[in-house]
């Protein structure tokens, strides 16, 4: 049946045709007012986020555009400073020129003067075997007319000492007593093969052994040179062994007697510090006793330069067991990691050990058997936060542990309290010495 009106309906054109066809376009009518409002928003919004794609798609480009003309432009200052560094030859180990007052007088003129990084230490990988422009096999010096040379100048070459004993060896080289044929006089001998060096720490090394010769709490150096195969340092001969030596001797120290030991390493650190030098290996070893009973600081061949004040640098370096945590953490760090290492050589005098830490907070454990004094220079130096331990090395003097220290007159170079050296070479022993090996 609704098939038979379906099929009559188009057939119509009565009444009920014309009052369907108003239906339909009242209902168009209705549908028209009711939707038309939405359509215009939807298509406002539209064309909206369009034009706004449109803006961020501009802004984009223009970005890209900005970014590849800087990595064009940075990419070629990069060639243009290696096409420069290329044409740079590595520099020469040479000698001193001038006798010990000039020396000073050039480390005079320096002081106070920052020195800018150059980055030599980051950028440095590669081990060469030779310094190029040694062609002459070795080179040679006027030692300084001083006492410490014998107060005899001539020309400075491996062939004019005697080698008697191998002191110690690393890493970097070995140290060995000699005696010099012309003044009489024994001193230290630092060689260090050129196919294992690297010259930018090589080159760092022989600037700090000129800077320390003003301060009497770091070793010295008379002369430096190379032959095709070794570079060679004339250092200082200490006799009176390392501190190492002292301790495996007596176990430990009196209050007295570590009090004024770190009081002078405190010298020798602040003067290193004041020229923007790490020592980063500060440990017995490398610290040596001569024969007034006077510490010195020796071995730069880990030590960076160029880090003053509040300045950071970064790269792993040291002994396990004196390293500061930030340098094992592989994190940036300042001076005052030196003052770590500090901490642990004064936890050594005073209790004959090495620090404990706890294994879950890695803090310091300190010994219950310590004054309150030392208990709190040991917290201090010990502490695993570098801010905090910097904050504190501002006034390390002022602490009450150096209470009884006269800073002035350790400054000059003098202390009352002197340590007995562990072993010093007379002139016979030296003698019975002297044909055991010459180079």
């Amino acid at each position: 049946m609704n098939e038979e009106i379906k099929e009559a309906e188009p057939k119509k054109s009565g009444f009920g045709a014309k009052v369907f066809g108003l239906l339909r376009t009242l209902r168009g009518k209705l549908v028209s007012v009711f939707t038309s409002p939405t359509q215009k928003n939807a298509q406002k919004i539209s064309e909206q986020q369009s034009v706004e794609e449109m803006r961020e798609n501009q802004r984009a480009n223009s970005r890209r555009k900005r970014k590849a003309e800087e990595y064009s432009e940075e990419e070629s200052v990069i060639l243009r400073k290696r096409r420069k560094s290329s044409e740079v030859r590595p520099p020469d180990l040479q000698l001193h020129s001038k006798a010990s007052d000039d020396i000073l007088k050039a480390n005079q003129a320096r002081r106070g003067k920052k020195r800018k990084r150059s980055g030599e230490e980051d950028s440095e990988v590669e081990r060469v075997k030779r310094f190029k422009g040694d062609k002459t096999g070795s080179e040679e010096r006027q030692c300084p007319d001083e006492t410490k040379a014998g107060g005899v100048a001539g020309p400075v070459s491996i062939d004019r000492f005697i080698i008697t004993r191998e002191l110690g060896s690393g890493s970097f080289g070995t140290v060995s007593l000699a005696r010099d044929k012309v003044t009489g006089q024994r001193v230290a001998i630092k060689t260090i093969a050129k196919k294992t060096a690297y010259p930018s720490l090589v080159m760092s090394e022989r600037r700090i052994l000129e800077a320390a010769q003003d301060c009497p709490y770091l070793v010295h150096s008379y002369a430096a040179f190379q032959t095709e195969e070794e570079i060679f340092f004339i250092m200082d001969y200490i006799p009176g062994g390392t501190l190492e030596d002292l301790l495996e001797g007596r176990g430990t120290l009196d209050i007295g007697t570590a009090r004024n030991l770190a009081a002078e390493i405190v010298c020798g650190l602040t003067f290193l510090h004041s020229r923007g030098i790490i020592h980063r290996d500060l440990k017995p070893e490398n610290i040596l006793i001569d024969s007034a009973g006077l510490i010195r600081i020796a071995d730069f061949g880990l030590a960076v330069e160029g880090v003053f004040g509040d300045e950071t640098t970064a790269g792993y370096a040291g002994t396990k067991g004196y390293m500061a945590p930030e340098i094992s953490n592989g994190g940036k760090y300042d001076s005052t990691v030196d003052y770590w290492s500090l901490g642990v050589i004064l936890h050594e005098m005073l209790t004959g050990r090495k620090p404990a830490f706890s294994w879950w907070t890695n803090n310091f454990k300190c010994p219950q058997n310590l004054s309150p004094e030392e208990k709190d220079i040991l917290m201090m130096l010990l502490c695993n936060d570098p801010i905090k331990r910097h904050d504190f090395v501002q006034c390390i003097k002022d602490h009450p542990f150096f209470e009884s220290t006269d800073w002035l007159a350790l400054e000059g170079g003098t202390t009352e309290l002197p340590v007995t050296p562990v072993s010093v070479y007379n002139a016979e022993t030296l003698s019975k010495e002297n044909g055991v090996r010459a180079i």
